[in-house]
């Protein structure tokens, strides 16, 4: 693998991803991901113009036999599949439909149309395929939301939760994060009323209710992570921004850590699931950089070929 003409305009931390083969494991598991919805949508639309219903149910079969979807086991018991299809950016209905048609148990959705998402059209695909939860406990699709920094606060927070119950035409919400843990620039359109601990109680309640299955955070640091495993229900899933060039590697190894430390105690009570968004690097936009790093590799591009 050669180095760009260019290696030495390219920052140093991504210096190295151009031209020397690192971390092949998180770079291999990255195209994965984004070949499997490649595959899944290309599929679908190869099913989609035949207009035989027999062909579309093989395709569909296909896919679901031949995929064997890992999955980790939150504080509760309850398993989540730890590859999904994200909702922002423009995802629609017709795509979440889709998705659950070939087979994908997990979708990442939130409150927010600002960003991009349309959390009522999740929960229209959910209903119209009958694989809610409420449906059926043994073969449903795992749905997350987030709530908008906006509404931090107890009060807010119920409001939200009732918000996402309705949107999605759920009893219960399987995961509800909080989308991010303050207010800064201009993502939001008014001061919350309260905080992200205000909120968290309120999730905390829900929890107790079985109105809210799992809750969790993103963008949390490790001074913000020791004020979350003091509170009474810690969290069972944390987002943070992941890709092969923003590895977070820190904070995942002490992930990594507390979930060992259960492991060898026979427990899952503290284990808590780190989820990473933007792995294909779209992040990396707001940091100044014109061109996507992650999209842009000669690295990737080369595992890719």
């Amino acid at each position: 693998i050669t180095c760009p003409k260019n290696i030495m305009a390219i920052p140093l931390p991504l210096r190295l991803f151009q031209c020397k083969p690192y971390s092949y494991a998180l770079l291999l598991l990255l195209l994965v991901i984004s070949c499997e919805i490649s595959l899944g949508s290309s599929q679908l639309r190869a099913a989609d113009a035949n207009e035989n219903d027999d062909t579309k149910d093989n395709v569909v079969k296909k896919v679901s036999q031949e995929s064997t979807m890992p999955k980790f086991t939150l504080a509760n018991n309850i398993t989540v599949p730890l590859i999904g299809l994200g909702g922002c950016s423009g995802v629609r209905y017709k795509d979440v439909k889709s998705a659950i048609d070939l087979g994908y148990q997990f979708i990442d959705t939130a409150q927010s149309h600002s960003w991009g998402y349309h959390e009522e059209e999740v929960g229209q695909a959910l209903h119209e395929s009958k694989r809610r939860y409420q449906d059926n406990k043994d073969d449903y699709v795992f749905v997350q939301t987030k709530i908008h920094p906006q509404d931090l606060g107890y009060r807010s927070t119920k409001k939200a939760i009732q918000l996402s119950l309705e949107r999605l035409q759920v009893k219960s919400l399987d995961s509800v994060l909080i989308h991010k843990p303050r207010c800064w620039g201009d993502i939001c359109s008014h001061e919350p009323e309260g905080t992200w601990e205000d909120s968290w109680k309120a999730l905390e309640e829900a929890v107790d209710l079985g109105v809210v299955r799992s809750i969790g955070i993103c963008d949390v640091d490790n001074q913000l992570l020791d004020k979350l495993l003091s509170k009474r229900i810690a969290p069972m899933v944390i987002q943070n921004w992941f890709d092969p060039f923003h590895q977070d590697k820190t904070f995942r190894r002490r992930i990594e850590s507390i979930n060992k430390a259960q492991d060898k105690l026979g427990k899952v009570e503290k284990k808590i699931l780190y989820q990473g968004y933007s792995t294909l690097g779209n992040q990396w936009k707001y940091q100044g950089y014109q061109d996507n790093p992650v999209m842009t590799s000669h690295l990737l591009e080369a595992i890719a070929n």
